[in-house]
């Protein structure tokens, strides 16, 4: 079992190995639903992660699968029963001031060994100061959030920032438009300080951040909202989060998730060096310093 103990890492475990041996079987959602006396909907909610399947259910549908190894049976039922349990590396009183989509995000990266992130205007959540943060979480739009929102959502960014340090860290790619360097979030002093925060993350992490010039020509991709992919490991299905104005949420489509990938490594390409993009970095800090 992974050493993350989580709910919505352990149901992302049994809905993969699910779909895997559903698959392995050359059988359809539906023939699954016929053999298990269940709607189709919920074959379909529990492949997608949407619900719980009960460990007496789970025990049914493995035998259904032939899945007879003990050790694979034994982490399915130990995860069937973790994923309904209310365990949250997340405090209550946060919770009521995340999205859906938030909250499954911010389980999941902890389980991640490969993250990349795409931004043309924003440094990303997990890698900002909190002045830095404040400013853009206080200032919403399309709705600006009461304070103890805007206090919750800063104080868990602040917190996610543990991931780049775990045991072992995930890689960690970042890909930035140079107008995310000169725009005055927060004013001078607060962009001084996220930028050389950054810095310092790119020294003592394995965080990679490149930035596309203004002097290149980048690809359509460039136009993409922010976004961020998250890799498993080998085998295991990737995620993509990505967010729009007013709403964010969780993308499980393969044809989604490689058109942004694809995206990804266009504007990579298209991004300076990192020894190059870090003298950016340093100078840009410099100039809003002084």
């Amino acid at each position: 079992m992974s050493q993350v103990d989580l709910p919505a890492v352990a149901r992302r475990r049994v809905r993969l190995a699910l779909r895997s041996a559903r698959e392995s079987k050359q059988l359809t959602q539906t023939d699954i639903a016929r053999a298990m006396d269940w709607s189709l909907s919920k074959v379909m909610r529990i492949e997608k992660g949407e619900v719980n399947v009960s460990p007496s259910d789970l025990k049914l549908l493995l035998q259904h699968l032939d899945v007879r190894d003990p050790v694979q049976v034994s982490q399915l039922m130990d995860d069937a029963k973790l994923s309904r349990q209310q365990r949250w590396s997340i405090d209550q009183s946060d919770r009521d001031h995340l999205t859906p989509a938030m909250l499954e995000l911010f389980q999941l990266e902890t389980d991640a060994t490969a993250v990349r992130y795409f931004s043309s205007l924003i440094v990303p959540g997990p890698l900002q100061t909190r002045e830095y943060a404040e400013a853009i979480v206080g200032a919403t739009f399309p709705i600006r959030l009461d304070s103890e929102t805007v206090e919750a959502r800063v104080g868990v960014r602040l917190r996610r920032v543990r991931q780049l340090y775990r045991d072992p860290p995930p890689s960690y790619h970042v890909v930035l438009d140079e107008s995310a360097l000169l725009r005055p979030i927060g004013g001078a002093q607060v962009m001084a300080g996220q930028l050389e925060y950054l810095m310092t993350l790119m020294v003592e992490t394995r965080l990679d951040v490149r930035i596309v010039p203004f002097t290149a020509s980048p690809p359509l991709a460039a136009f993409f909202g922010p976004f961020v992919l998250h890799d498993f490991g080998e085998g295991a299905a990737a995620l993509l989060y990505r967010e729009s104005l007013g709403r964010d949420e969780i993308v499980h489509s393969e044809a989604e998730i490689t058109r942004h990938r694809d995206a990804f490594e266009l504007m990579w390409a298209s991004a300076c060096d990192r020894e190059t993009s870090q003298l950016m970095i340093a100078r840009q800090a410099k100039a809003w310093r002084g």
